[in-house]
């Protein structure tokens, strides 16, 4: 029981790390795009 929990623990912060590194990514990403059509993007975020 305690294994799983802390395999889980590790890879909840593995996907939060992931999470971050891919928002940081889009807001990058979404800074060099003209603002208007970030904008239009967000929706579908």
């Amino acid at each position: 029981m305690l294994f799983f929990f802390s395999w889980s623990v590790h890879g909840s912060t593995w996907i939060w790390l992931f999470f971050r590194n891919a928002v940081d990514l889009g807001v990058k990403v979404l800074s060099h795009f003209p603002k208007g059509l970030s904008v239009s993007l967000i929706p579908f975020l």
